[in-house]
């Protein structure tokens, strides 16, 4: 269960990421906000100052699908 205090934070931060990097969270809506199908591939990639690029792929399966439902919910 999600503390609802904590899911207020989230959401105001939410809105103040929205307002800084409004081409990203585009993006991310666009991706997310019309579903995640199984099978889909997902690659995330993260390169700190100073460090080497690092990334992770994974294939979406059925029982992942519920995650994907919530976070379609908390863009929307």
């Amino acid at each position: 269960m999600v503390n609802p205090v904590t899911a207020m934070k989230v959401l105001n931060e939410r809105k103040k990421f929205m307002k800084k990097h409004p081409d990203f969270f585009d993006y991310f809506v666009g991706v997310f906000g019309s579903g995640v199908e199984e099978g889909t591939e997902i690659e995330l990639s993260i390169q700190r100052p100073g460090e080497e690029k690092t990334s992770s792929k994974i294939r979406v399966a059925d029982s992942d699908l519920k995650i994907f439902e919530g976070l379609k919910e908390l863009i929307n």
